[in-house]
């Protein structure tokens, strides 16, 4: 059988803050990381046009492709996992 409390004004007010304010950071923290994942997916000229807004525009793949051509990057990964895992 369930018990039903009853909650005090005060507690509904203090939980409405509590989710409105929870919900601000979570948008606030995950909006800029949706950004630069767009911004990473999307070619160049909608980025330079300041067209980026929350999802990709001429969608590539080739930003990613520069960086992994480069041996240092690779062996920085390498020596991530390597540290990670010893």
């Amino acid at each position: 059988m369930a018990v039903v409390t009853k909650r005090s004004t005060g507690e509904i007010v203090f939980f409405i803050f509590n989710m409105g304010v929870l919900i601000f950071l979570c948008v606030s923290i995950l909006y800029p990381i949706f950004n630069v994942i767009s911004l990473s997916l999307s070619g160049y000229g909608p980025v330079a046009r300041g067209e980026i807004t929350f999802y990709p525009k001429d969608f590539t793949l080739d930003p990613f492709r520069e960086v992994f051509k480069t041996p240092f990057v690779l062996t920085a990964y390498r020596n991530t996992l390597f540290i990670t895992l010893s």
